[in-house]
């Protein structure tokens, strides 16, 4: 009769046994345990980020809105994981209220340029120059995003 019990027993909890790592299993196989960090783009002060992007290759997009009061002209943008800039020309006019495209290309520390399903997290860079006090000046974007096609 102790035999029965034992195989009874060990047959009941080894298909809920078997159940568990089957739904386990399947969790895993979605994903749910391997959840990247949200998608931000932080800009300073009078600066908005709408909307970002980061591609293959590293191009960066970012949708601006800047809200000083002031037109302003980018003149050059970089965007690095690392504090080393190697920035490129731009002529971008940025005006009070008025969302504006800023692209660049990211890349890594190591020289490289993100991968597809990476996880970029870096800093966008920005010279311009105030058109109403002819001033330069320098912005940061702070941006996590998936590197997506």
């Amino acid at each position: 009769m102790k035999g029965q019990a034992a195989i009874e027993f060990l047959m009941t909890y080894g298909w809920a046994l078997l159940i568990m790592m089957a739904v386990i299993g399947v969790l895993f196989y979605v994903g749910v345990f391997n959840q990247q960090p949200p998608s931000t783009c932080i800009a300073q002060g009078g600066f908005t980020c709408s909307d970002w992007q980061v591609a293959p290759g590293g191009a960066m997009s970012i949708t601006l809105i800047q809200s000083t009061g002031h037109d302003m002209l980018v003149t050059n943008v970089s965007c690095s994981d690392q504090t080393v800039w190697a920035y490129a020309d731009a002529n971008i006019s940025l005006y009070s209220g008025v969302p504006t495209q800023i692209t660049a290309t990211c890349y890594n520390s190591d020289g490289s340029t993100p991968s597809i399903n990476e996880f970029y997290q870096g800093r966008v860079r920005m010279l311009y120059t105030d058109l109403q006090t002819n001033f330069n000046h320098s912005m940061y974007v702070e941006l996590t995003s998936p590197v997506n096609p």
